[in-house]
């Protein structure tokens, strides 16, 4: 019986411990640092340069990138304290960065979806971007009139596309080749319409383990009770 208890304890402990993001199919979407890849710049915002994998689960691909940390609001922006992470798209010129390949399951329809604005502080007023994600690709753009630091004016943006394989490639690329160009945050991929196949999520499996574990508690507490 005490070992019943334990395991059940373990699983609930492992269940609580997973990350948010642990379950999802893009990893750190939010741009957020970690104790492995932590933000190690004094200024509100570090310039990434190509081949920079300092952004956990991310590739800096080419040119270069600014990991906004206090220098605009981010999309999820809660307090001064908790004022969360973002990119400009353009560092010292035009960047591309590649999260790592999605795992996908091929005929399975996902939708792409994240927060773009712009950088408010110089030209271009309009900033474009460009999205890739296996053999669908997109041009997005944004309009920073009206804007500012404070009022980034993020906006949802998304694109459906279907995995032809197991392994997704995704990219975002500025098309500003200035140092004020797009803005990204939140990027997440989820399936949409009908599935080939469930597999069971990591959170998934330890909710699982843990309710078969209860019920074996029971049947012995009701054997136990009724002897």
């Amino acid at each position: 019986m005490r070992r019943l208890v334990a395991i059940a304890t373990v699983l609930a402990v492992i269940g609580l411990a997973v990350p948010a993001w642990a379950d999802a199919i893009v990893v750190n979407g939010s741009f957020d640092p970690t104790t492995s890849n932590p933000y190690t710049s004094a200024n509100s915002y570090e310039d990434l340069v190509a081949p920079s994998t300092a952004i956990f689960g991310w590739t800096v691909h080419s040119g270069s990138i600014d990991w906004i940390s206090t220098y605009w609001r981010a999309a999820d922006y809660v307090s001064s304290a908790n004022h969360g992470y973002s990119l400009d798209m353009s560092g010292t010129n035009a960047g591309v960065i590649v999260s790592q390949v999605l795992g996908t399951t091929a005929g399975q329809s996902y939708k792409l979806t994240f927060e773009m604005a712009g950088n408010p502080a110089g030209p271009p007023t309009t900033k474009d971007m460009t999205v890739k994600v296996g053999a669908a690709s997109q041009d997005f753009s944004f309009n920073t009139s009206g804007h500012s630091q404070t009022s980034m004016g993020w906006a949802p943006e998304s694109l459906t596309f279907v995995a032809t394989g197991t392994s997704t490639p995704l990219s975002f690329q500025s098309d500003d080749n200035t140092g004020f160009g797009p803005a990204l945050d939140e990027v997440s991929v989820e399936p949409v319409g009908g599935s080939t196949g469930f597999v069971p999520e990591p959170t998934g499996i330890v909710a699982m383990l843990g309710l078969a574990v209860m019920g074996l508690l029971g049947l012995v507490w009701h054997r136990r009770t009724a002897a």
